[in-house]
């Protein structure tokens, strides 16, 4: 590892808090700089890093320097902090114009050597939840071995990582940010005036007219100064926006000829043929259709602003996963979501990059932990980032013309079923059990068959979705039941003083008194282990690795300690899963 401290001057703003997360979960040491201290402060504890007193002696003991700062003052903190930087370190900067900080970084290369230089962009805001398959684009000014890295780092986190020139980048930005940002920002001023409300123009819309409304709301709502300085900087977009304002022209001009304007719409059209664009905004408008109407009135300027990474759960709608979703969406803001008919489906959803985080049930009080998804989740190498607990109180219901006396078919997820053993075999005792994919598709299962004589159990919210009458309301045997869910990503969560860190161990090899030595390293340590389990290692029958949940945040010390040396005395291979916060109501 060639870059282990990293300098972020700027490192105050969402931005700049995002990058801090990221190279902090990628075990580099990070520091923040700003102007305010206090708010310095803050950001440093927030984010888990560490707050630089003084920006200029922490770039002498820093291997990376990201000046992320806006872009008017990106060339200035540059030409400011390069004199201070380490020998062989990389500076660059994280504006989203290049012309003048590229001119800037090359001008320093001229006088000195020492420095590996770079111009950066990553193509995202600070509400994604990854890298994955975002589009990040680096300036080379003088490469070298931290460059590298850097740029292995972002292709590792699933970055499309594309180098350029600065020509090359404004050039495509005055496009790409400039012209869709001046499109944004005039059709909004136009339909500011034409005094129309949002609610009244979503009762009207199809999901492409949501999609293009989105975008604008979403360039609107955002940071105005930092668009603006976009418009004003890039020194291409002049010649955009007069390109654009001489399409219009022509579109108006052609407006009340049909044939003219369809002339106009497929010359339009030519840059776009393929599928790639088309397939995009299919996806981006069923995700924005779905938030929309799902999403009360008062929380759409917030659904309008998410990014359109969706959460993956198990379906359909109406399941206590979904549960989970709506109060991790309360404490965390919602996202899109997209359903799957398994657990592993979930994960490898997630894994793929076509969720950016999913959700699945991992332990009942009465059942203990839902192994499917824990041997999925292990098996997936993916991290855990929150947990919550979701009180499960299920329902019986049926079609309407279903009596009690012909129920010939209990029908719910296994875990689900062996809630509600001791109701089941109380009323229905000569009925057979029907496992289903999840506790709201057996209620999908039996409106959509017609299936009258079958019994479905589950959320009450999922029997009154698909039209079934309740039987019978809170038919779990314990009443104070309750399932723990896992939020997984491709990262996990930054220390927040009341964390859980799960951890696989890997024995080397079986013998007398190993649960005692492995087990003995964290009780040494004082570290509470909240849960144990063994599961097949899958390599020999008889052989098991074992599951743990220690209270502690992977970067606290006792836990370093003890993962340090389970691995140096030989006793075990250590996987970690992920720091997470603990649930409130755990």
């Amino acid at each position: 590892m060639l870059v282990r401290k990293v300098l972020i001057v700027g490192g105050t703003g969402a931005f700049g808090q995002w990058y801090a997360r990221f190279f902090s979960e990628r075990g580099r040491q990070v520091f923040i700089s700003g102007r305010d201290c206090a708010k310095t402060a803050v950001a440093a504890h927030k984010t888990g890093v560490n707050a630089a007193e003084d920006a200029a002696s922490q770039a002498a003991e820093s291997d990376l320097v990201i000046i992320s700062v806006p872009p008017h003052a990106t060339p200035a903190e540059i030409t400011a902090i390069a004199p201070r930087c380490a020998k062989g370190a990389l500076l660059m900067d994280f504006s989203s114009v290049k012309r003048d900080c590229v001119a800037t970084l090359e001008k320093i290369a001229v006088g000195n050597s020492k420095l590996e230089l770079a111009s950066v962009h990553p193509l995202h805001g600070p509400r994604v939840a990854t890298l994955y398959g975002r589009p990040v684009v680096m300036i080379p000014v003088r490469k070298g071995a931290k460059y590298a890295e850097l740029k292995k780092l972002f292709e590792d986190a699933g970055a499309q990582v594309t180098e350029a020139t600065a020509q090359e980048h404004d050039r495509a930005q005055s496009i790409v940010q400039g012209l869709t940002h001046y499109a944004a920002i005039t059709a909004g001023l136009a339909v500011k005036r034409s005094g129309v409300t949002a609610e009244s123009l979503l009762r009207q819309a199809t999901s492409n007219s949501e999609l293009l409304l989105g975008t604008i709301a979403r360039v609107t709502l955002q940071n105005a100064a930092m668009y603006a300085e976009i418009q004003s900087l890039n020194p291409n977009n002049a010649a955009m926006r007069k390109a654009f304002i001489k399409a219009a022209e022509e579109v108006d001009a052609a407006a009340q000829d049909a044939g003219k304007l369809e002339a106009l719409i497929t010359q339009a059209s030519s840059i776009f043929s393929g599928n790639e664009f088309l397939a995009a905004s299919d996806e981006a408008a069923s995700a924005m259709h779905y938030a929309l109407r799902r999403q009360p009135v008062t929380q759409r300027e917030e659904v309008a602003a998410q990014e359109g990474k969706a959460i993956g759960l198990l379906g359909p709608e109406g399941t206590f996963s979904d549960k989970a979703r709506l109060q991790y969406a309360a404490e965390c803001g919602a996202m899109p979501v997209k359903y799957y008919d398994s657990i592993p489906k979930v994960l490898a959803a997630v894994s793929s990059g076509e969720c950016a985080e999913g959700m699945v049930p991992i332990e009942n009080m009465l059942e203990g932990s839902v192994k499917q998804a824990l041997d999925a989740l292990l098996f997936s190498k993916l991290k855990v980032k929150r947990e919550l607990i979701v009180a499960v109180h299920h329902c019986a219901a049926a079609l309407p013309q279903t009596t009690r006396e012909k129920v010939n078919f209990v029908m719910s997820h296994p875990q689900g079923l062996a809630q509600c053993a001791k109701y089941i075999a109380l009323h229905f005792p000569d009925a057979k059990l029907a496992p289903s994919t999840s506790t709201a598709a057996a209620f999908e299962q039996i409106a959509e068959r017609g299936a009258v004589g079958c019994v479905a159990i589950g959320p009450r919210e999922a029997a009154e979705k698909f039209g079934l009458r309740i039987l019978d309301e809170n038919v779990e045997d314990e009443k104070n039941n309750a399932t723990r869910f896992f939020v997984v990503s491709k990262s996990d969560s930054p220390k927040t003083g009341r964390d859980k860190t799960s951890i696989l161990l890997h024995a080397f090899k079986d013998r007398a008194g190993l649960l005692k030595d492995l087990l003995g390293e964290f009780a040494d340590r004082g570290l509470n282990l909240c849960a144990i389990e063994s599961r097949p290692s899958r390599k020999k029958l008889g052989e098991y690795d074992f599951y743990l949940e220690v209270s502690a945040h992977r970067t606290d010390e006792p836990l370093r300690q003890a993962v340090a040396a389970l691995k140096e005395k030989k006793i075990a291979l250590v996987e970690e899963y992920g720091s997470y916060p603990a649930a409130a109501n755990a």
